[in-house]
């Protein structure tokens, strides 16, 4: 629950946010959209590309929420070593790149 948690902070800009709130705040296709997307993104990068759980919970995070920074805020959370942080900051940017 912590996990979601932090990913959702950045969801309100207020200084005091209780779990409780955040969650009652987001649309619940938002939510929808968002867990479908962490899914896909851990059992595709865990079956199919075979890369480590921290990874593709690092590219499954930047995916769904706000690419570099979700990355680099969920990397702290995970404990990650710093080349699953560079695969997963180069999976984002040129993922971004490739559609943006």
């Amino acid at each position: 629950m912590y996990f979601l948690f932090f990913i959702l902070h950045g969801w309100r800009k207020r200084s005091a946010v209780q779990p409780q709130t955040i969650c009652s705040e987001i649309p619940l296709h938002k939510a929808f959209a968002i867990l479908l997307s962490f899914t896909i993104a851990l059992l595709v990068g865990r079956k199919a590309l075979k890369v480590s759980e921290n990874t593709s919970i690092l590219v499954g995070g930047g995916t769904c929420i706000c690419g570099g920074t979700a990355v680099a805020t969920l990397s702290r959370i995970v404990k990650a070593k710093e080349e699953e942080i560079a695969f997963a900051m180069a999976a984002i940017f040129l993922f971004a790149g490739y559609v943006g």
